[in-house]
């Protein structure tokens, strides 16, 4: 975790509010609810998480098999590699 001192000024408001937020809530709940809230937020979380970084394949983008798309996909396996140049 960042430590705060290195957060922009909003961000760290924000960061303590929200720390806050969560101290109050669990203050209210009981250990077992306190737990199911927890995993809730890890699973909402996980959700806005990027898939590559958790290790999921992305699939590629396949052209349909229409005969516009083979008439594409022949075009460009006939064209030569563009050149790079630097």
């Amino acid at each position: 975790m960042i430590p705060l001192w290195l957060v922009r000024p909003r961000e760290r408001k924000r960061k303590t509010l929200h720390g806050q937020y969560v101290n109050d809530i669990n203050a209210v709940l009981t250990p077992d609810q306190q737990k199911s809230w927890a995993a809730a937020n890890a699973a909402r979380l996980e959700r806005f998480a990027c898939p590559q970084r958790a290790g999921a394949k992305t699939e590629r983008f396949k052209l349909p098999r229409t005969r516009q798309a083979k008439l594409a996909r022949d075009l460009l396996a006939q064209s030569p590699a563009p050149q790079r140049f630097g």
